[in-house]
């Protein structure tokens, strides 16, 4: 597992270890659970990726699972991260997962968050990037193997700009070629919370252009969508080609289009 807070080359540590793992003959899964700023699924997933040939970078890997949790912020979606990570961790699966994290760390919920992740996932090593001090009130009394390194200097940090443009662009790599969809409600579940399943008793166009999961029977994403309509029996959706979904989940983003993020529907 790769810890460490945001601009500290988490990603390119875990494109360079699954990179010597294949070049070892080694086989290796790599798991992106930095659902702000992803790069194998669309930002609002994590995704699971078993490459069998090297790749430069993460947003380079197809994705074999995704799982949707609606949010680009970890803070508001901890226990659907921590659950995305054990479903994405194949029991079955044979070789070395590599598993990066999202750069959330400074603050006390943060360290409470990932020592809770720790804890649950159980990872065999831990590499923190960054300084002592910010990692080891995360790591410092797990018990688990932890290798601490510095930061690479030649990493400049995004701005808030950059990091919404990265995003856009990953929504824009699931949604190009979309089109309307109508989705009949009549064999396909909701997934709400409280706020949306009002919104929808009401007919509430609050709810136009929620970003949406639409899930198939393993509770796994086909395809991220987004909302333009909906009615008591139906959902306009707009995706790429689907098959029926048995699961429709309603995120928290609100998204355009273009990938432009909208603002969020808590």
């Amino acid at each position: 597992m790769i810890i460490g807070h945001s601009d500290t080359g988490k990603s390119a540590l875990c494109a360079y270890l699954m990179n010597e793992l294949i070049k070892r003959k080694r086989k290796v899964r790599v798991i992106d659970a930095d659902i702000g700023q992803a790069e194998i699924g669309p930002p609002t997933t994590l995704a699971s990726s078993t490459p069998s040939l090297p790749r430069p970078t993460l947003s380079n890997l197809e994705p074999d699972r995704i799982f949707f949790v609606g949010h680009n912020t970890p803070s508001f979606v901890q226990s659907q991260v921590l659950n995305g990570i054990k479903r994405l961790l194949s029991p079955e699966q044979a070789g070395i997962t590599v598993i990066n994290t999202d750069g959330w760390i400074r603050d006390s919920a943060a360290i409470l968050y990932k020592k809770h992740l720790i804890s649950r996932i159980k990872p065999d090593v831990i590499v923190g990037i960054g300084s002592k001090s910010s990692l080891n009130p995360i790591v410092g009394t797990t018990g688990i193997l932890t290798n601490l390194v510095e930061s690479p200097r030649v990493i400049i940090p995004r701005t808030r700009t950059e990091r919404r443009q990265i995003r856009k662009n990953g929504y824009q790599r699931f949604l190009s070629n979309s089109t309307l969809h109508n989705l009949e409600l009549d064999n396909t579940k909701l997934r709400l919370r409280e706020s949306v399943s009002q919104a929808l008793s009401k007919n509430n166009s609050d709810l136009t252009n929620i970003v949406l999961g639409l899930l198939n029977d393993k509770g796994f994403m086909q395809q991220i969508g987004i909302l333009e309509s909906a009615t008591s029996s139906s959902l306009t959706v707009y995706s790429r080609t689907i098959n029926q979904p048995v699961t429709v989940e309603f995120g928290y983003v609100r998204l355009s289009r273009d990938g432009s993020e909208l603002g969020f529907f808590e």
